[in-house]
């Protein structure tokens, strides 16, 4: 099914390389893994130092265009502590976003449970030039925690389209911006449009033939 649904995505985006796809979802990820001792211990430090934390994991790439952008978002949003846990960053932008007092990086793999850290974040900065959706989102919707993002790539009207946060670009003082938790309407609506069963009866459907609502 994975290959299957992998092939008839490239179907429908003829421009994308397959090895740009590394897996589709379409709901939360239950993790239950725990998360390493130091990344909650520095997370427990810095939300009690600083009014915001930005919570960022993943890999880096061409795509993780939110790598670089946070040090602009820094020097912009001094009371807000930006978290990143991304391996593989080359070295001269690992030098830039260690310059900075309100960034710290994670630059190598760690056990993360996002369920476990929500309580530490006040919101998911992510953001990605191509098609990708990170299934950080479902976990940020889960814990009721608002998505910042850019202005680029589909992930941006993703965010925009669900009212789960903000579309913005590295200029922006994100401070000014209500970073509250989601309203149970946004998070009900969100979860109940996409989950497993109903992305999985659309699979199902568009396997057999029939157009996808």
């Amino acid at each position: 099914m994975d290959e299957g649904l992998i092939s008839k995505f490239l179907d429908v985006f003829p421009t994308i390389s397959k090895s740009k796809v590394d897996f589709i979802t379409f709901g939360v990820v239950h993790q239950t893994n725990k998360t390493d001792k130091v990344l909650l211990t520095l997370l427990q430090k810095v939300s009690d130092e600083y009014k915001y934390v930005a919570w960022s994991a993943g890999h880096y790439s061409d795509k993780t265009v939110y790598v670089e952008n946070t040090i602009q978002l820094a020097k912009l949003n001094q009371n807000t502590c930006f978290v990143l846990v991304v391996n593989s960053i080359p070295n001269n932008i690992k030098e830039k976003l260690l310059q900075l007092d309100n960034i710290r990086l994670i630059s190598e793999r760690i056990n993360i449970n996002e369920a476990e850290i929500a309580p530490y974040v006040s919101y998911f900065w992510r953001a990605y030039d191509d098609f990708s959706i990170p299934y950080s989102v479902f976990h940020a919707v889960e814990a009721g925690k608002k998505t910042i993002t850019l202005n680029v790539g589909f992930f941006s009207e993703f965010v925009e389209n669900n009212n789960i946060g903000y579309v913005l670009d590295s200029e922006s003082n994100v401070e000014s911006y209500d970073l509250k938790l989601l309203t149970k309407e946004d998070i009900d609506k969100f979860k109940s449009k996409y989950n497993w069963q109903s992305s999985t009866d659309k699979i199902l459907s568009y396997f057999a033939g029939n157009n996808l609502q």
